[in-house]
């Protein structure tokens, strides 16, 4: 019998703050900046994601057949095979939003939207990526889900600037993604509100909704500054990701006959650590893993 090929999408809730680093002086203005994609956009490189999987999976089961197969062997012994399975880039979809009214809500833009239409195509899912794609043209921005957060009706401010002749669309999750988030997430996102927003503007809101942290160094004898200040940059709290995970079952053994099964039910409904600072409590991602 064939081993099972595995294709799906993992959309991540930050639980907490995530940083993941970048090379120091990426940004002018902060010591320590996250990852970015080409367009200047949070986003986690599938190189640290696929490290922060095998981390996981490694506590507990290091010397398993089948994370040997699914994620690689170790790099002393990478010569005999690769790994089964590809991880695309971890892009940003739902960003929080600080808002005079309600306190927070998530924005979000054609542009972001259009990375999961990129990714539903890349898994063979063509009709509902068109369907999204349509669903979206038919919105006209900004629009919200949420009218408790306006201002006099058609204003809202999130992040402190100013959002005008905001249409109320209280279907607007789901008009964009039912039968795309999983159900737990969707609910989150319906109840927290959605604000569909123009590609200029979720540039500068997500720019100043970057969560930077000052940091300090203390001797251990004096408690005064040994080293710093130094800035340290986050993907926020609340921030929804996605990704693609593709696994090919190419090789198998005697000890694991189904390793692209076995990766996935080990991702399955799971909290994953990534990034620096996971000691202290940053970096915990929730995963959420749709069949595709």
């Amino acid at each position: 019998m064939a081993a099972t090929f595995k294709q799906s999408l993992i959309f991540f809730k930050a639980v907490t703050p995530t940083h993941p680093g970048y090379a120091k002086g990426a940004l002018d203005f902060v010591d320590q900046p996250v990852q970015r994609d080409e367009f200047g956009f949070p986003c986690i490189w599938a190189s640290s994601l696929k490290g922060a999987v095998r981390s996981m999976l490694s506590r507990t089961q290091e010397s398993n057949a089948c994370l040997k197969l699914a994620l690689g062997p170790p790099p002393t012994e990478a010569h005999e095979h690769s790994s089964l399975t590809s991880f695309l880039d971890v892009r940003l979809l739902l960003f929080p939003t600080r808002s005079l009214k309600g306190i927070w809500t998530y924005a979000t833009s054609s542009h972001l939207i259009g990375y999961l239409a990129t990714y539903l195509e890349a898994l063979g899912k063509n009709d509902k990526a068109t369907q999204l794609l349509q669903n979206l043209r038919n919105i006209s921005t900004p629009a919200t889900s949420r009218k408790d957060i306006l201002l006099d009706g058609q204003l809202a401010i999130l992040n402190e600037l100013d959002v005008k002749d905001i249409k109320i669309d209280e279907n607007l999750p789901k008009s964009l993604f039912e039968k795309i988030l999983p159900e737990e997430l969707l609910a989150h996102v319906k109840s927290r509100g959605v604000v569909l927003v123009e590609d200029d503007l979720i540039v500068d809101l997500v720019r100043r909704g970057m969560f930077i942290q000052y940091r300090v160094r203390l001797n251990e004898n004096d408690k005064t500054v040994d080293q710093g200040p130094w800035l340290e940059e986050y993907i926020p709290q609340e921030t929804i990701l996605f990704t693609a995970l593709i696994c090919r079952p190419l090789l198998k053994n005697e000890a694991c006959s189904e390793p692209c099964d076995w990766l996935y039910n080990n991702l399955k409904n799971k909290v994953l650590w990534l990034g620096g600072n996971e000691t202290l409590g940053k970096g915990l991602l929730k995963l959420y893993l749709v069949d595709a």
